[in-house]
């Protein structure tokens, strides 16, 4: 399936930006090792054009798992966990957009610590969503660390199914994934995992807190795939 990813074109857009400037000698400091939030608009586009190419071509092999999630005649929720500047959600936009189910997205949480990123993620987002002629969901903004997260941070309040979307998120804060997952379990709705990580001692550690976590629960599906990007991805299926 040819898709033109809109997250895609801003990390060229900012990779020929540097390639023109020429990047900083520094650039590893600068980012913290791609783990600090970014705290400044500088650091929004060093830090995609080192790190987003990966991620992209990580979170492309989830993206069907996501759209086989969604069933007509239902309604969903997106929730981007460590969100940075919206890869995921903005290429699951594109994904479901092309299979004609974009609709069935009616709110989109934004959960990250950087409102540099943010702020940039909710303009991408916008603008999928305008060009599309689709009606813009709700979007709401938590700039909060994953230990600072709270149930009351994401509605309760509604029937939607949740669609859970970790990309390079789970293994940077590995003390946090068990709250992390008690939220998700509280939510008391259907929901999906989807995580993509590097594959290294910290996401092993992660996910098996996750598995660890709903091991009591009704799991329909935990599968990792170890391809060609050294990577590895989650999925769980959750069932209230």
């Amino acid at each position: 399936m040819n898709i033109n990813y809109a997250y895609h074109q801003l990390y060229m857009n900012d990779v020929n930006h540097y390639i023109q400037s020429g990047f900083p000698i520094n650039a590893f400091a600068i980012l913290g090792r791609g783990v600090k939030p970014i705290d400044s608009s500088e650091s929004l586009r060093l830090y995609n054009a080192m790190y987003a190419g990966h991620h992209i071509a990580k979170f492309k092999m989830i993206l069907p798992h996501c759209s086989k999630f969604i069933n007509n005649g239902k309604k969903y929720s997106i929730v981007d966990w460590a969100c940075g500047q919206g890869l995921a959600s903005s290429m699951l936009i594109d994904y479901l957009h092309s299979l004609k189910k974009l609709d069935q997205i009616d709110c989109i949480y934004l959960i990250e610590p950087s409102s540099y990123a943010t702020n940039r993620a909710i303009n991408l987002i916008k603008l999928q969503f305008e060009q599309y002629g689709s009606t813009t969901p709700y979007i709401i903004v938590k700039n909060k660390f994953f230990n600072e997260t709270k149930i009351v941070d994401i509605s309760t309040q509604t029937r939607n199914h949740f669609i859970h979307l970790f990309s390079n998120a789970l293994d940077t804060n590995v003390d946090s994934t068990t709250h992390i997952m008690s939220i998700i379990k509280n939510l008391k709705t259907p929901s999906l995992i989807a995580a993509t990580s590097p594959n290294y001692g910290m996401t092993q550690l992660a996910y098996q807190k996750m598995k660890n976590y709903f091991c009591i629960v009704n799991i329909d599906e935990i599968s990792n795939h170890c391809g060609y990007t050294r990577e590895i991805i989650y999925l769980l299926k959750y069932k209230y």
